[in-house]
């Protein structure tokens, strides 16, 4: 396994962490080919394009983070990527790109888009998992060796909740389920996730107490509920004799 910050001779401004994205994206690809039918070819095209946005963005960030120092100094882009917030910025780019291009050509069913959308996160998050370590809370005794000390295994906890959830969006893939209470359901279980292994973590940079993962943890689970509630409100009401 790797950590996040490692860097492969061939490429030294591209850290693991994002080189971890290639395997997930092929596995992504091969799902969307296999079971996604005629949303495969739509879906492709703007993810493919949203990921370049955000690979852009975070490329830039540290324009945005020390525009002063990279004006003085703009050789140093080249070997600078991210920073604070840069992950999470470049996350939104993305989904405002994708939005934004199924604002133009919107696709039947949005409801399926969104379960395949929710699908390509759990497999980023669980390939990510299986090969970069995340130190936790330093523990006494059993955990993940670094150095003298030893961590709380963060990656091994995130591998099998996102396994877990990836496969129940399969399961729902194979019964054509796509309904307000599946979606809701992985996107709550993703959040749910988020948080239980932020729990984890050392403390980050903090934002009203809550780190940039937490609290889209915290958004997706409260979307994901949201969302759960309003497909049983919506279901009519059994008549019983």
């Amino acid at each position: 396994m790797f950590e996040s910050t490692d860097v492969l001779p061939f490429l030294p401004t591209v850290s693991a962490a994002w080189l971890s994205l290639i395997p997930g994206i092929i596995l992504y690809v091969y799902l969307l080919n296999r079971k996604a039918g005629s949303l495969s070819e739509p879906l492709k095209d703007r993810l493919l394009s949203s990921f370049l946005i955000a690979v852009i963005i975070y490329k830039l960030w540290p324009v945005v983070e020390s525009p002063g120092m990279m004006m003085n100094h703009p050789s140093l882009l080249l070997y600078y990527s991210g920073g604070a917030w840069g992950t999470e910025a470049a996350a939104v780019g993305a989904v405002l790109w994708f939005w934004w291009k199924h604002r133009q050509s919107p696709v039947q069913n949005g409801l399926s888009v969104l379960h395949w959308l929710l699908t390509g996160g759990l497999v980023l998050r669980l390939v990510s998992s299986l090969l970069i370590k995340e130190h936790g809370i330093p523990l006494s005794g059993l955990g993940w060796p670094a150095g003298e000390d030893t961590f709380f295994p963060v990656h091994f906890l995130r591998a099998v909740l996102y396994g877990v959830l990836l496969w129940r969006a399969l399961f729902l893939v194979s019964r054509n389920r796509f309904t307000r209470r599946s979606v809701g359901e992985l996107l709550a279980g993703t959040g749910a996730a988020e948080l239980l292994s932020a729990s984890f973590k050392p403390p980050g940079p903090l934002l009203w107490g809550l780190s940039g993962w937490e609290w889209t943890g915290l958004a997706a689970l409260l979307a994901g509920l949201a969302l759960f509630v309003a497909d049983r409100e919506k279901k009519p009401p059994t008549n019983r004799t």
